[in-house]
């Protein structure tokens, strides 16, 4: 057996597939550089030095690994799609359950918005419409392969 679902993939919605995937990947990368990049941006605004050592190491390590996992959410998706595995369950699985993370998080914005000065209240809807934008990524494979079963 080859490490890919099947051979070949004419049609169109795999191709869809693979945009998807590689999309999300691309996104989902260039987001946990952004987040990694945030402390130091912070920092040189003096915030992180004021707060209780114990308090700005929490801050790093909660930020450092979400943006790894993050990471390794693009990862798992571009491998998903070198392989084809949105046409397997256990690949459907694992998209979708990343989906619903960043539906989850969609939906905490929308309850509970990031706090940002009037100036800038407009990247509220980018908040929002970036973790949409991502599981729609995710969801569009799982549709793909369930439609070619």
């Amino acid at each position: 057996m080859t490490s890919r679902a099947t051979s070949a993939d004419p049609a169109p919605a795999n191709r869809l597939a693979l945009v998807a995937l590689r999309a999300y990947g691309s996104l989902a990368i260039g987001l946990a550089c952004v987040h990694l990049a945030l402390p130091s941006l912070w920092d040189r605004a003096g915030a992180l030095q004021e707060m209780v050592d114990s308090m700005r190491w929490a801050l790093l390590a909660l930020n450092t690994y979400w943006s790894l996992l993050i990471v390794l959410t693009a990862v798992l998706a571009l491998a998903i799609a070198r392989h084809r595995w949105w046409k397997l369950a256990a690949g459907r699985w694992t998209l979708g359950a990343v989906a619903v993370y960043w539906l989850l998080h969609a939906a905490y914005l929308l309850a509970r918005p990031f706090p940002l000065p009037e100036s800038l209240g407009s990247l509220s809807a980018v908040f929002v419409g970036l973790p949409l934008l991502k599981a729609a990524l995710l969801v569009t494979p799982v549709v793909v392969g369930l439609r070619s079963r």
